[in-house]
């Protein structure tokens, strides 16, 4: 979790709040390795602690759900 902008995440993340289209993994080591805990969409933990998984992750993988909405609308509607 080094990466991202050269800080060490893995030490900074306590809590988490997904959102509605979006699921997570989070591991204890680098490359997807160690306990794991997941989280799905509107799910929220606010101190991981809670877990003995605050400021102990090292890596994450993140999905999320893309769906094309498309709306007609009637072009009478509209001057």
């Amino acid at each position: 979790m080094k990466a991202l902008n050269d800080r060490d995440w893995g030490n900074e993340i306590e809590s988490v709040i997904m959102g509605p289209d979006a699921s997570l993994l989070i591991y204890t080591e680098t490359n997807w390795k160690g306990r794991r805990m997941a989280f799905v969409s509107n799910h929220r933990v606010l101190d991981l602690d809670k877990f003995q998984m605050a400021n102990d992750i090292e890596s994450l993988q993140v999905e999320c759900k893309w769906e094309r909405k498309t709306e007609s609308v009637d072009a009478g509607e509209y001057p």
